[in-house]
């Protein structure tokens, strides 16, 4: 199983590979990923640890989902050229809620029974020790020559003006002891990270082993940080990040997001986050070879993806948003649709009074659709402006209450592929 994960890319580091592909191969394990609630949403930049986690899980093996409420209020160094801000311990609670629902849904949509996984959240443990104890116990087997060996402490020691806090300094101690705690209480014998959590995960693998010198062999393997074809790194657009959550990321956005892979990146990507099988791979690569206008595998990874984190419907309203608005047909979208892509495309406000009765002319311009009355004069009589996908052929139209879609906006295309969108205010 392991050779083929790191075939497919999947795992970059991994510890003592033969012996944890023995104990795969002839027994249920347990293994766990952890993840700090510092926003209210994952992005997709957590997604290949969980579509990881759910390849170990179909074959039979236990997950744990720790949501770092503890370390959350702490900071991971790991990765950030500057401390993180500290949440309260409210909004630390109140993202552990959505991240723990937003998971669960994911894992139902990949058909992972619920018996198969749990949540932790590692306040439960970690409030529990006092710092005496912590630090007789805990601190004793940490060597601070090594710590600050770490990239993530060696990089921030380098800058002077920031540096690095002993808060943030202490984390990979926590991330250790949760790993123990973990192995000690719920026999989880395998930590899965990010390729920036390596020294954090060591950190536990030499924790268990000092503490429980006659257990069983624990394990870490990490996932490679993704970095598209022009070395950026993946999951960000111009806007910031990709959102698992659609009231962040519509799904439009979020299929979109995967619809816009390059040639060079999609089957790397189809093998990472999906589970297409060699066969089909090779087939959405013929494919890609012969007829790459058609983007059959930036469509197969954009349905896989969006079926995943937010259902079969989800994704099926998704692509017709994008025909009703993309495909150069007549239908008229619904205001839902709109809504969905509004931060994709042009979009103003205008009051019900302003709207209503405005010139179309006007209306373009008002929009930036034209940049004065005369173009768009031209443009109308060249049959080129369309409101509500209907074709514009008066300039004298006005906008009245019948053109409102829902009683809540217009839709303005240019062109085939100009939209502008007027929302009432």
């Amino acid at each position: 199983m392991l050779q083929e994960l790191k075939s497919k890319g999947i795992i970059q580091d991994i510890s003592h590979q033969a012996d944890l592909e023995n104990v795969l191969k002839n027994n249920s394990t347990t293994l766990y990923c952890g993840f700090d609630p510092t926003s209210d949403s994952l992005h997709v930049g957590s997604l290949l640890p969980l579509t990881t986690l759910m390849k170990f899980s179909k074959s039979g093996h236990k997950l744990i989902v720790l949501i770092g409420t503890a370390t959350g209020m702490i900071g991971d160094p790991s990765g950030k050229s500057t401390e993180r801000s500290l949440l309260a311990e409210e909004e630390i609670l109140k993202n552990a809620n959505l991240i723990e629902k937003q998971v669960s849904s994911i894992f139902t949509n990949a058909g992972i029974n619920k018996d198969s996984y749990q949540f932790v959240r590692n306040h439960e443990w970690l409030e529990k020790i006092s710092l005496i104890d912590f630090l007789r116990e805990i601190g004793k087997h940490f060597s601070v020559n090594q710590m600050i060996a770490r990239d993530s402490v060696k990089t921030r020691l380098t800058e002077r003006e920031q540096g690095i806090s002993y808060t943030e300094f202490s984390y990979m101690m926590l991330q250790a002891y949760d790993f123990h705690y973990l192995y000690k209480n719920l026999n989880c014998i395998t930590q899965i990270g990010g390729s920036d959590q390596w020294g954090n995960i060591t950190s536990g693998l030499d924790l268990i082993r000092r503490l429980e010198p006659n257990g069983t062999q624990p394990f870490g393997l990490t996932i490679p940080l993704l970095l598209n074809s022009s070395g950026k790194k993946f999951g960000k657009t111009e806007s910031g990040n990709v959102w698992l959550n659609s009231s962040k990321t519509s799904v439009f956005e979020f299929r979109k997001f995967w619809q816009n892979t390059s040639d060079d990146d999609v089957i790397k990507l189809i093998k990472l986050f999906t589970n297409a099988t060699e066969s089909e791979v090779k087939e959405l690569e013929t494919s890609l070879s012969k007829n790459p206008e058609a983007r059959i595998p930036q469509n197969y990874l954009a349905d896989q993806l969006t079926i995943l984190v937010h259902g079969e419907s989800a994704n099926t309203e998704a692509i017709k948003t994008s025909s009703a608005l993309f495909s150069n047909t007549d239908s008229i979208p619904s205001l839902e649709q709109l809504l969905s892509i509004k931060s994709e495309i042009p979009t103003i406000e205008l009051t019900l009074k302003d709207l209503i009765g405005i010139n179309i002319q006007d209306l373009l311009v008002k929009t930036q659709a034209c940049t004065s009355k005369s173009s768009a004069r031209k443009l109308i009589e060249g049959g080129g402006v369309y409101l509500n996908n209907q074709k514009v052929k008066n300039i004298s139209l006005e906008i009245s209450n019948s053109d409102l879609i829902e009683d809540k906006a217009v839709l303005i295309r240019t062109g085939k592929k100009s939209y502008f969108l007027v929302l009432v205010s």
